[in-house]
Formats: C-alpha cells, structure tokens, sequence
C-alpha cells in the first residue's frame, strides 16, 4: 500500500475492508420467532457496482476518506467470487477475492492469496465464536449484540463481530441491517477507526432514446458486452509492449461511477483495447443496420489513438482493418463516429464485423479511460451530432 498510516498495520485494514461487505442486507429471522440478527450467503454476496466511503482516522488523527466497490462477480457451483478494490484518498490500495458460500466466507489476498486474510462459518448470530488460521497467524472471533451507534451515515442497530490477533490487539465491527459495517475500531500497533459515511448500491444504467448501450461497466457482469454475451473486453498487446485492461471504481463519465481502464506501454509495437462481438473471432456479425457509434474517453496524457474496426469476408489477405484516428484529452469528452460516412471507415464491411478495437502504436506508455459505449441505428438520433457529416466529434 501506498499510504504511510496503512502500512503501519497492513493486515488489519486489509482485512477491514474484506470485512465490511459483511452484514449488507442483514436480516431479522429465527425458526422460533424471536428477533435474531443473522448474516448469511445472501447478506455476503454483493452485487457489482455496489460501493461505501468511510471516514478513517489512524493512530495521530490522521484523517482519509477510504472507499469500497465491488468490480467483479462470477458464480462457481453453490458459491459466489466477489473481487473488491480499495482505496484511501482515491490511492489504489490493492484488491481483494472473496468466495461466499452458504456454509463458509473465505477473503484472499488478490495478488498473493496461498493464506486467506480471514475464514468465517455461516450464518453468523449473536453468541457465535470460532478460531481461523489466517495469513497472520490463528484469530479468535467472537460475535456479540445486537447495539446502537450513530456514525456519519446516520443511527443503527448493530451486530459486532470481535476478532483478537495473537498479539493482542483486536479489531471490532458493527454491522447494521441492509448496510454493512458502519463502525471498527481497532487496537494494537497503528490503531485506527472507522465511520461509514455514505452507502450505495449498483448504478442504473440510463441508455440515451434511440441508442443500444454496449457497455456502461458501473454494474452486472461489467466486462461483457450487454448485446453481445458471448463477448467479453480485452486487451492484447504486440512484441515489446505490455497492456492491461480493468474496471476503474473512481473515473466514471457523464456522472457515473466506473469505467474501463487500459493501461499500455509498447517499445515500436502496439497494443490495444476491445472486443469481438460474436465471441469467436473467426465468426464474423452482421451489424450494418448500425450507422454511429459513440463513446467517453480521456486519458492520463494527451495522446492518439485509433477506433479500429476488423471487418470482410475471409479471401486473400484475411480481413482488414479500417481506423478512425481519435485525439484523447485529459478531460472527459464524448467521441460519436458515423460507421458508414466517416472518410477513415469507407472500407469497413458493417455485414461481416469481427470486432472493435482501441488501439495505439509505436514507443510510449499512456493510461486511457473509456467509458458510456453506445450504438444507434438512426444517425438522425445521436444527440448532438449533425446527420450530414462523418467522422469524429469531440
């Protein structure tokens, strides 16, 4: 990590924000009526897009605001992998895997995860207790409740979950129904404590009249392509160059939250960002009843890159690709292309389209966002853009 106050105690923080999807959408049950709180698979598994700030205040009364979201949700069998990223005054902190179960909750590590950060039975309630070995050694863990406190965010009634460390120090947490954590206090060596202030769920998305939204990456399964499931995005990158692509919780455009973040550096090479609609790349698709498409981008530096269309019938020479070169600014700002009318893509074949790509070329290293990806098949539709011409408008 990044910040001097969480490196005076990695584990307990990491395992803090593992721990604060905990408790969302807790639920009052018990088979003999009485009021129990409990935390089960349901409470656990969250959905993408589902993000909470937090006040944190460490040993000096040092002051950060740290912040939560869920990125990544796969189902495998009976249980739930969630991917969450941290950060701490919009620092990367790092990231985390949980798998959620009915019966067990493991939190990993998602860079080195051989030792989980922690391991819990289900369903917790008030009056469980239970000892799991960790990637710091054995934790106790004793759950107790139910308790009112007031933090930022507002009043609850809490369940708290006590974990004691071998060497001595604890961690404490309130959980509060349908919230998550809104409180921890923890002890020991670079004690702190935290404050929810602020819980929200997954973004809707609000495609514009007339467009078909590709992808808005703020919630669901955010890498594939809402009109093309069996697609995915990726990156890809040349000899001499590498490339990266991910869900960025912090750079959402035109007001949302997330969006897709490509990171390159090639040495006279090239790399680029996309998918291929149909999932295969050898099965092209017939698009041509689409005449615009338009997206969000911007970038860490000024820089250049091509919107790349690989289209035509397979013959001599394969397919070809046809670019529409696109100047990427600092700020965000909305690209629309005519496929049909821009002067770049008059040799692109709409009826056989095996994918779009972002890409760039040569020696230089850069971070691109993009984000907001729509098609329309009435260019007369597009907000903003003139019907009678093509090409890039920025």
């Amino acid at each position: 990590m990044s910040t001097p106050l969480v490196n005076q105690r990695v584990f307990p923080v990491r395992f803090l924000f593992a721990i604060l999807w905990l408790g969302v959408d807790l639920f009052f049950s018990s088979p003999l009526g009485a009021q129990e709180l409990t935390i089960g698979q349901e409470d656990m598994a969250q959905e993408v897009g589902s993000r909470k700030t937090y006040h944190f205040v460490g040993p000096e009364g040092q002051r950060q605001v740290a912040e939560t979201a869920i990125v990544g949700r796969k189902l495998a069998s009976k249980a739930v992998i969630l991917r969450e990223v941290l950060t701490f005054d919009g620092r990367d902190s790092g990231g985390l895997l949980e798998v959620v179960s009915p019966a067990r909750a493991i939190c990993y590590d998602a860079v080195s995860g051989e030792l989980p950060n922690w391991e819990m039975p289900l369903p917790l309630r008030s009056g469980s207790t239970w000892t799991c070995d960790s990637s710091q050694g054995p934790i106790r863990c004793r759950v107790e409740g139910p308790e009112q406190v007031t933090v930022p965010a507002g009043t609850y009634t809490c369940l708290v979950l006590n974990m004691e460390h071998r060497d001595g120090s604890s961690v404490r947490y309130w959980f509060a129904p349908k919230v998550a954590a809104v409180k921890v206090i923890s002890t020991g060596p670079g004690p702190f404590e935290l404050r929810l202030a602020k819980s929200d769920g997954p973004a809707e998305s609000r495609p514009e009249l007339g467009a078909t939204l590709v992808s808005h990456f703020d919630s669901g399964n955010p890498i594939v392509p809402l009109p093309f499931p069996k697609a995915k995005w990726s990156s890809l990158a040349g000899p001499s160059a590498v490339a990266h692509c991910e869900i960025d919780p912090r750079h959402g455009a035109a007001g949302t939250p997330f969006s897709l973040r490509f990171s390159f550096q090639t040495y006279d090479s090239w790399a680029h960002v996309g998918f291929v609609p149909s999932g295969t790349w050898g099965a092209p698709l017939e698009l041509s009843a689409y005449e615009v498409i338009s997206f969000y981008v911007k970038a860490l530096k000024e820089d250049t890159l091509d919107f790349t269309l690989t289209s035509g019938p397979w013959g001599p020479g394969g397919p070809r690709d046809s670019r529409a070169p696109v100047k990427v600014t600092t700020d965000w700002q909305r690209v629309v292309i005519d496929l049909e009318r821009d002067p770049n893509l008059e040799d692109a074949d709409l009826s056989n389209l095996f994918g779009f790509r972002w890409e760039v070329g040569g020696s230089r290293a850069n971070v691109v966002w993009i984000d907001q990806v729509s098609l329309y098949e009435d260019r007369g539709k597009v907000p903003g853009a003139d019907p009678d011409e093509g090409g890039p408008r920025q």
